[in-house]
């Protein structure tokens, strides 16, 4: 459970069908920023862009260069509120559903400055401990839960086809290379447009805004055998101890330097295209992970397997 929430069974307990009806009622306006299809020329998410639209930093773009050459962030916490996605809270404020429940956050609101509580959902399909083998949840896009169930569909009935996987209607799917949210619908045509995809949600200030307001470096793992190629949610933060010292090692993933393109780690400024190797121990296993300042301005980890160290590290 995480530390700054409640649990919505136990807050809410005794009233779940009041609530999953209430829930089914929301309607959602769309959960993130701008749609924006992967880009054909670069993939911005391979640099780790969604964090910061999360954060609702301005981006910075240069020439015709297909993705922003760094952000303007205000990460700054507040003495008086809470900081979401770029709004103030005054303390008691709640904070909209639609900005929190495609992260399976609900009923939050500001409990005290820079402290963001909410109920965290635990959805009735993962619940159900003998799912029946023919049927399957339907989802909608932006939202948590599933919203019903079919059962005994027709052999005749419409599918989408993604990354070699089939899905039904209604259900969701994550499209390789991308920082998207999809439902299959009976309109699909193979394209990830609007009517498909969202951007996914990362809610990182309800958990997080102490890191991000320090600087720590957002790192993202693997959990499986794929390469991470898209940096989309973190899974946790990286901060510079009081006595470490890195050795810096040049890495210059994009290829591209600019004035100003310094990143910020810490206390400590690293240059465009630098960075370090650390070893990560979130949940319960050594990770190597490579950090670099590839787009301003935080530093960004990634988890690399032991024969991708880099030669001078």
């Amino acid at each position: 459970m995480r530390s700054n929430c409640n649990s919505f069974n136990e807050v809410l307990a005794g009233h779940r069908e009041d609530v999953m009806a209430l829930l089914r009622s929301v309607i959602l306006a769309s959960v993130l920023t701008t749609f924006t299809l992967v880009n054909p020329k670069e993939n911005c998410d391979s640099y780790g862009s969604l964090l910061y639209e999360d954060l609702r930093c301005t981006a910075i773009t240069k020439d015709a260069e297909p993705c922003p050459r760094s952000y303007t962030c205000n990460l700054n916490l507040s003495d008086t509120g809470c900081i979401y996605k770029g709004t103030y809270y005054a303390v008691g404020m709640e904070i909209g559903s639609d900005l929190t429940y495609s992260a399976c956050n609900i009923g939050c609101h500001c409990a005290a400055p820079n402290n963001i509580q909410c109920g965290i959902l635990d959805c009735p399909e993962y619940l159900e401990q003998n799912p029946k083998p023919e049927c399957y949840s339907t989802y909608e896009l932006g939202k948590c839960c599933a919203i019903g169930q079919v059962c005994n569909a027709p052999d005749n009935r419409k599918r989408c086809r993604v990354d070699g996987y089939t899905y039904e209607v209604g259900q969701e799917f994550y499209p390789s290379g991308t920082c998207f949210s999809c439902v299959c619908h009976d309109r699909y045509n193979g394209t990830f447009d609007e009517a498909t995809c969202v951007r996914r949600n990362c809610a990182s200030q309800i958990n997080h805004v102490i890191e991000i307001s320090q600087y720590c470096a957002p790192t993202y793992l693997k959990f499986g055998p794929e390469a991470l190629d898209v940096l989309c949610c973190p899974d946790e933060y990286i901060c510079p101890e009081t006595s470490e010292r890195m050795e810096m090692i040049e890495l210059g993933t994009r290829g591209v330097k600019g004035e100003g393109a310094d990143c910020v780690w810490g206390d400590r400024k690293v240059k465009f295209g630098y960075g370090f190797n650390k070893t990560s121990s979130r949940y319960g296993k050594d990770r190597l992970v490579q950090c670099e300042c590839v787009m301003p301005p935080l530093v960004t980890c990634k988890q690399i397997n032991s024969e991708q160290r880099h030669p001078s590290s």
